[in-house]
C-alpha cells in the first residue's frame, strides 16, 4: 500500500495557521505539525481527514468545511519514505484555548512567516507557497 497522510491547515481571520505540538515527542527533526495523518485501509483521502480531524481535534467536519488544497509527494526525514501528503484548507473563527486537543499536548496559532521558521517532518517550503496564493 502506498503511503498516504491527509493534513488539514487550520487558519483563522488573520491567516495564522493553527499548528499541532509536537516538539514534546520529537526534539531531533520535528516542533510542529499539521493535523491529520495515516490512511486507513478502504479510506478515501477525505474519510482519513474527517476521522483524524475528529480524534485529534474532536471536530466533525462537513463536507462544505474544507477545501482541497494538493497533493505533496515528499520524503520525511524520520522515516525516510515517500508519502503523498493530501492537504485541505479549514477556516476557522476558534481562538487557541477554544480548540479540544484529544491526542497531542497543545496547539499554537503561527504566521505563515513564522511557521516556515519551524521544523516539521518534511520540507513543506512548497505547502506554504500554495498556501498563501490560497488565503491571500
Amino acid at each position: 500500500m502506498k503511503n498516504i497522510v491527509c493534513m488539514l491547515i487550520i487558519y483563522n481571520n488573520e491567516n495564522k495557521l493553527f499548528l499541532q505540538d509536537r516538539e514534546w515527542i520529537q526534539k531531533e527533526w520535528e516542533d510542529y505539525s499539521f493535523f491529520g495523518w495515516h490512511l486507513e485501509n478502504n479510506e478515501t483521502p477525505e474519510k482519513c481527514l474527517n476521522r483524524e480531524i475528529k480524534e485529534e481535534l474532536n471536530i466533525d467536519l462537513k463536507e462544505n468545511d474544507f477545501k482541497f488544497l494538493c497533493v505533496l509527494n515528499t520524503n520525511t526525514y524520520k522515516t525516510n519514505k515517500n508519502y503523498d501528503i493530501y492537504f485541505y484548507l479549514y477556516k476557522t473563527d476558534k481562538k487557541e484555548e477554544d480548540f479540544e486537543i484529544l491526542e497531542w499536548k497543545s496547539g499554537k496559532y503561527f504566521s505563515i512567516n513564522e511557521a516556515k521558521k519551524l521544523r516539521f517532518v518534511a520540507n513543506f517550503e512548497e505547502i506554504f507557497i500554495k498556501i498563501l496564493n490560497n488565503l491571500y
